[in-house]
């Protein structure tokens, strides 16, 4: 957040806007950034997308899925289409939800 009356940072399309986000699934494609008590109405319309292909993905045996959760970690840093979450089946024990948008 910005401190209040501090200028806003001029931003290109593709440069980053330090946020302090501790979790960066907590930002989402379609926020609105603003100062500090200087809140703006959202931009009409806009809706957020909604999940169209989904996928049970599991490791091929047990010892590789903390390599299989990293891997889809940093997948989700570079693509905001995808959603990961966990789940786990009866057959096939611990694994992931995918969900692409």
């Amino acid at each position: 957040m910005l401190a209040p009356n501090a200028a806003l940072p001029t931003c290109h399309p593709h440069d980053a806007l330090p946020a302090g986000l501790k979790d960066l699934k907590a930002a989402r494609v379609g926020d609105t950034w603003h100062a500090v008590r200087r809140p703006v109405a959202a931009l009409p319309g806009f809706r957020p997308a909604k999940a169209l292909v989904f996928a049970g993905v599991y490791p091929a045996s047990g010892d590789e899925y903390e390599a299989l959760a990293s891997a889809l970690d940093k997948l989700q840093l570079t693509d905001a289409s995808v959603a990961v979450k966990k789940e786990t089946s009866d057959a096939l024990g611990a694994g992931f939800r995918w969900v692409v948008i």
